[in-house]
C-alpha cells in the first residue's frame, strides 16, 4: 500500500515540476517572483524591527 501511495506522490511531483519547468519563463513567472521577493522583503523587515524591539 505505502508503495502505491509513493508511486502516485512521485508521478504528481515530476508532473507538477514539468509544468514549472514548462512556465518558468513566462511573464506570469516574472510576477510571481517580484511580488515573493517583494513579501520576503517586508517580512524580514518586520522580523529585525520585532527582533529590535524585543533585545532592547
Amino acid at each position: 500500500m505505502a508503495h502505491k501511495v509513493f508511486n502516485k506522490d512521485m508521478a504528481e511531483l515530476v508532473s507538477a515540476l514539468k509544468l514549472a519547468e514548462r512556465y518558468s519563463n513566462t511573464t506570469l513567472d516574472n510576477k510571481y517572483r517580484k511580488n515573493s521577493r517583494t513579501r520576503l522583503s517586508a517580512g524580514c523587515s518586520a522580523a529585525d524591527n520585532t527582533y529590535q524591539i524585543s533585545s532592547s
